[in-house]
């Protein structure tokens, strides 16, 4: 359970992140929107929904999975990613509590690598956006709840898997999927640990 202090320390974060960081981040947000969105409503396609977002997914992942594993070495642990691993039980709102370097390696970059490489309509972009947010709450919420769609995703971490990163610092870094874990071996610790809950489990019954 996160005490009050925690939570008021964490608010004050997230706000330095959305009210300063964010701002920051604007001219990324501006080149994206002027050289790799379409605005004309004529134009939109609402089966671009269907095929735009999934290589969103996909990059988004990839990228994620790849800077997040980058900030778990050494140095760039100890001075940057260890802020968002204050929570060794995250909470949705802890998503974005993270140094600002970390929220734009894995916060921003990732984010806008689909939409830049696929010149989508603003609607799609606004919808990703939504996407992403939405999956970063439930990846930090602690519950694999039914009615989120993530879970029936195709090679899906789920949250117990994000939880296993925070309470133990190691392995399974990816976001939509756990496609790169699986195929680097960085899951290895998270399934050693399952097996062994499983084993004590058994003998207790």
């Amino acid at each position: 359970r996160i005490s009050e202090p925690e939570l008021q320390k964490c608010i004050k974060q997230v706000a330095f992140a959305h009210l300063v960081m964010q701002p920051l981040g604007l001219p990324l947000y501006y080149l994206v929107l002027k050289t790799r969105m379409i605005f004309d409503t004529s134009q939109y396609d609402w089966t671009q929904i269907l095929t735009h977002i999934p290589v969103y997914l996909i990059l988004e992942d990839a990228a994620f999975y790849w800077f997040h594993r980058l900030l778990h070495t050494p140095f760039l642990y100890k001075h940057i990613h260890k802020v968002h691993h204050s929570y060794h039980q995250p909470i949705p709102l802890a998503a974005e509590y993270t140094h600002p370097i970390d929220y734009l390696l894995t916060g921003s970059l990732p984010l806008f690598l689909g939409p830049f490489v696929m010149k989508s309509h603003v609607y799609t972009f606004w919808i990703w956006l939504l996407i992403r947010a939405t999956e970063a709450m439930d990846g930090h919420s602690g519950y694999n709840l039914w009615f989120m769609p993530f879970r029936y995703f195709p090679f899906r971490p789920g949250s117990q898997v994000h939880d296993y990163h925070h309470s133990h610092n190691k392995g399974n870094y990816g976001s939509f999927f756990y496609f790169w874990d699986k195929l680097c071996g960085t899951d290895i610790s998270y399934i050693d640990y399952q097996d062994a809950k499983r084993n004590i489990t058994k003998k207790k019954y």
